[in-house]
């Protein structure tokens, strides 16, 4: 029988990680570059080792409403079908459990049988299906100028305040049940509004009087460098909530794209490994939509949004986020 013990991660892990999560998607993965984030964090990080070597991983975040998020589980392709992702669900349930969560959360790809199949063994219910839209403004020259993009006047984007919060439980009791973004939601409450981290931006879109009509939860930039010849300098930017009155919510959209352009055209400043001036540039926004905002899935797709095709295709595209009582 094989031998695997759960223990908490540490850096010298991190080579290991690199390894065995370098192909788990066509684009890599992003779990060996957060993992020494994860290590500084509050949150628990579990792997799984077999004699000398780390075999499998994950992360559990804590929201400040005291859920857990259940994160980046992998485990080496040659250690699959062996028991370890179950080893490694236990650990974050009982480690959840000590610090006094009582909810636990986790988002997977709607085809992922298998992970489906693990969340529901521990009692996990799918209670959310997120559609992932994409749009990619393609071809422009880094170092180029920004884009015309009809940006609305009648609204001012801005973060939202603590006198908002009132006013954006409303909103989204109507549309949404998860708020958040770079892949990690938490329920919709008082305590859960305000941003997260400085990776995360809450964003308002309000008329001169200050009242509010849109919020969408906003991501940092983030750069992928190609990864072969030929291939574009990536900026991207994720969307992970967006609600409210559809002008309002086209403002925030438009804020968006324009962030996006400025980071393109920012990339003339000189970065060590970022792209050249002139090197095509491609940047790409990503919106989720939660099951009972159809009407601005349609819009998002009159607008040039495509249903995003990177892990899924079909009728069951898609992200469902499961939860348990823990």
């Amino acid at each position: 029988m094989l031998q695997v013990s759960i223990r908490p991660g540490q850096p010298e892990d991190e080579k290991y990680i690199r390894e065995f999560t370098a192909t788990t998607f066509e684009w890599g993965d992003y779990v060996a570059d957060a993992f020494p984030t994860w290590l500084k964090g509050p949150g628990d990080v579990w792997v799984a080792q077999h004699l000398e070597r780390v075999v499998g991983v994950t992360h559990v975040h804590y929201t400040r409403n005291g859920e857990a998020w259940f994160e980046g589980i992998r485990v080496h392709p040659s250690y699959r079908r062996l028991g370890i992702g179950r080893l490694l669900t236990e650990a974050s349930i009982s480690g959840a459990r000590k610090k006094g969560a009582t909810m636990a959360f986790c988002a997977i790809d709607s085809t992922n049988e298998a992970s489906s199949a693990l969340a529901r063994s521990f009692g996990f219910e799918k209670t959310e299906h997120m559609i992932e839209h994409e749009k990619t403004l393609a071809g422009h020259p880094a170092g180029g100028g920004p884009q015309n993009n009809g940006a609305s006047h009648e609204y001012e984007i801005r973060p939202a305040t603590p006198q908002d919060y009132p006013r954006l439980i409303d909103l989204a009791a109507q549309e949404v049940r998860f708020i958040g973004c770079n892949f990690r939601w938490r329920p919709v409450s008082l305590q859960n509004i305000a941003p997260e981290s400085s990776e995360e931006r809450v964003l308002v879109a309000a008329t001169d009087s200050g009242e509010v009509f849109a919020c969408a939860f906003m991501g940092s930039v983030w750069e992928d460098p190609p990864r072969k010849e030929g291939e574009p300098w990536c900026f991207n930017v994720d969307i992970g909530a967006v609600f409210g009155e559809l002008p309002a919510v086209s403002a925030l959209l438009d804020y968006a794209e324009t962030r996006l352009w400025g980071h393109g055209s920012k990339a003339k400043r000189g970065l060590e490994n970022g792209p050249e001036v002139g090197r095509e540039a491609e940047l790409r926004i990503f919106v989720y939509t939660g099951q009972s905002q159809n009407s601005l899935s349609s819009y998002l797709l009159s607008r040039g949004f495509t249903v995003f095709s990177g892990l899924t295709c079909g009728a069951k595209a898609g992200i469902g986020i499961w939860s348990r009582v823990l």
